[in-house]
């Protein structure tokens, strides 16, 4: 759950250039923009305060909607395995920048 109790994060994968989310929200207050605002803006102010003087992130974000569990598993699925296909790593499980954080529907 972020920090503002709006979503809950399902995986993440941080690549060398770009970062994967699956998330879902759990309260209809506000908008996705308004939660990947705060993201950028949070993690920025942090990588500021760290020594890191580059920008950060682009402009906008990509979204796709999980209509079913199955399209979520499908989801964290690509996503975990996205180092494999970069050819960053030949299991999934190996790339130390990746995993799951909520658990997700069985």
């Amino acid at each position: 759950m972020d920090a503002h109790g709006r979503l809950h994060v399902h995986c993440f994968c941080l690549m060398p250039d770009h970062l994967h989310l699956v998330l879902s929200c759990v309260r209809r207050r506000g908008t996705l923009s308004a939660v990947m605002r705060d993201f950028k803006s949070d993690t920025t102010y942090e990588a500021r305060r760290l020594g890191l003087g580059t920008p950060l992130w682009q402009r906008g974000f990509y979204d796709r909607i999980a209509r079913r569990e199955e399209d979520l598993l499908a989801a964290c699925e690509y996503v975990l395995n996205n180092p494999v296909r970069a050819g960053l790593v030949t299991e999934a499980g190996d790339w130390p920048y990746s995993g799951t954080i909520s658990p997700l529907p069985v």
